[in-house]
């Protein structure tokens, strides 16, 4: 039995990648409908795979390490000890042979949004699971050739692979902070004062035309939708419609329409007018209005 089919067989979700390379290929591939699963499927994942973590059955995260040293520091002024994760005698590990690189896999209770943390420019670590549409992102798991050292990425750590650890608590405690620190404003009523009906109506019509236009639009009007559903629905319900919807498209990066959104300031003079002649434009006819 291959080493992917041991990983279905765990009740793991994956997605094919492009040989030596880190890039999924099919289109979607974030979502849960399109994950690889089951035995009976690794004949679709070729040589090289990711693992969706946040589809897996239980879900699972990465800590991500790509700078040893200031990411123990910002651990360590939060009291966890980053050397000790790494040599506990249950850690598991993806080695990708890059040096003050690490990975540790950990089964979680449920998905999180993933968090980047950066310094002076630059990426340290990554709490990696979810994205904010429902979808995931992926790590390269072995033995697919990573594409900078041409070598087989593999297991690392004391611990089984096939069998990773819980969480520490102190990780998903310090991530639960972060994402209700980040966590969008609710939906119940906008800036402007629109009744949760108003909002249910919006959402409807939004949804319908978002299904005319293709999500690798140009940019300009890529951001266009984004800002007019934000000025409409300027919390989670209204991310989640743009996010998911993006997320259809090739041109898709896990995080971007995150980043974006927290940007956006609602009131301003794009609103879900814009949403709608792109819309028309690419062929959309409104079938009713609320």
């Amino acid at each position: 039995m291959s080493a992917f089919e041991d990983y279905l067989q765990l009740g793991w979700a994956l997605t094919p990648l492009r040989p030596s390379t880190k890039e999924p290929y099919l289109k979607g591939w974030q979502l849960p409908e399109n994950a690889i699963r089951g035995v009976q499927n690794a004949y679709r994942l070729n040589e090289s795979a990711g693992l969706l973590l946040a589809h897996c059955d239980p879900p699972l995260m990465t800590l991500d390490i790509d700078d040893f040293h200031a990411a123990a520091s910002w651990f360590d002024e939060r009291e966890v000890d980053l050397a000790d994760l790494l040599q506990a005698e249950d850690a598991v590990q993806i080695v990708s042979g890059r040096p003050n690189h690490f990975k540790l896999l950990y089964r979680i209770d449920r998905p999180r949004l993933t968090r980047k943390f950066m310094q002076d420019g630059k990426t340290i670590f990554e709490l990696r699971c979810a994205t904010g549409n429902g979808g995931s992102v992926q790590d390269v798991l072995p033995p697919s050739i990573h594409p900078s050292t041409g070598k087989p990425y593999e297991w690392g750590g004391l611990g089984n692979p096939l069998d990773s650890p819980s969480a520490p608590e102190e990780i998903l405690e310090l991530w639960d902070n972060l994402n209700e620190d980040k966590r969008p404003q609710g939906v119940e009523t906008d800036s402007a004062g629109t009744s949760s009906l108003d909002a249910i109506i919006d959402q409807t019509r939004i949804k319908e035309a978002l299904q005319k236009i293709p999500p690798d639009i140009d940019y300009p009007d890529w951001l266009a939708v984004g800002q007019g559903i934000n000025n409409t629905l300027p919390g989670e319900r209204g991310f989640a419609l743009w996010d998911t919807w993006s997320a259809k498209g090739e041109k898709y990066k896990p995080g971007e329409c995150e980043k974006k959104w927290l940007t956006f300031t609602p009131g301003g003079g794009i609103t879900k007018a814009t949403v709608f002649r792109v819309a028309r434009e690419s062929g959309w006819r409104e079938s009713s209005k609320g």
